[in-house]
């Protein structure tokens, strides 16, 4: 059965966002490989940070004090 894109990225950031809010604020988080990657003020700058660090693979970037329902969902594929 394959896992939902994201859903283990997600997860993470839902179980980690009360330390995450405690320790930096309100940032842009990056979670990847099942980890809290960084914070950053602004989506430009955590999209780069990502994309360099993560070029293959799934991560998601979210603001920790976003609300449901979260948009946009972005999925690259090579």
């Amino acid at each position: 059965m394959n896992t939902p894109i994201l859903a283990n990225e997600i997860s993470v950031f839902e179980k980690l966002l009360p330390s995450i809010r405690e320790k930096h604020g309100a940032v842009w988080a990056v979670v990847a490989n099942r980890d809290f990657q960084g914070g950053f003020s602004s989506f430009s700058e955590a999209i780069q940070y990502a994309a360099k660090r993560f070029p293959v693979g799934q991560f998601l970037v979210r603001h920790t004090e976003a609300q449901q329902p979260y948009i946009p969902f972005v999925v690259v594929e090579e």
